[in-house]
């Protein structure tokens, strides 16, 4: 949950600082507003070379702009794809993991021996879990955790249930972490 709301967040700073501020000459919203003002002066004179060679001029400025601006979005689409893949493959390492402590656990706890070891470990797997997805920890019999999701869904009951991610070239406005 973190990692994504900081994913989010360097993202649109980055989306932020390319579209500039209004002092910025070259930032896409003063594109917008010469290739505006260009064709307003070409409307008043369709006749006039000048104006006309502005207008095609703020034009392809803006185009490249554009242009710019999907790139840079595409990039950094791909970036969040691959930082979304790692936190799952991050997130599965940990289930699984948690799943053999639990097992050691139960293991060290029924022989009599010092389990203390094993349940740090088994706590520092569900804070990397808990970083991406927040979830609940239900102790079950012998020493075991399952964990869950705010919305009920189990990620360890017994076995870790596997996260699976796929990127997708397209994006749509439906689509969340």
């Amino acid at each position: 949950f973190a990692a994504g709301l900081s994913l989010r967040a360097g993202a649109l700073g980055g989306i932020a600082d390319y579209l500039g501020g209004p002092e910025d000459a070259n930032a896409l919203f003063a594109r917008v507003s010469a290739f505006n003002d260009s064709l307003r002066v070409l409307s008043n004179a369709p006749d006039n070379i000048a104006a006309q060679s502005a207008a095609v001029d703020s034009s392809k400025s803006l185009a490249l702009a554009l242009n710019q601006a999907g790139a840079m979005l595409d990039g950094r689409r791909e970036d969040a794809d691959a930082a979304i893949a790692s936190q799952v493959d991050a997130v599965n390492a940990a289930l699984k993991s948690i799943e053999s402590l639990n097992d050691s656990v139960v293991r060290a706890t029924t022989a009599g021996q010092d389990a203390s070891a094993l349940l740090d470990e088994r706590d520092r797997q569900i804070e990397i879990v808990n970083a991406a997805i927040p979830v609940r920890l239900l102790t079950r019999e012998g020493g075991r955790v399952d964990l869950m999701t705010a919305d009920g869904g189990l990620l360890l009951s017994g076995t870790a249930k596997r996260i699976e991610f796929s990127p997708s070239p397209i994006i749509t406005p439906d689509m969340t972490f």
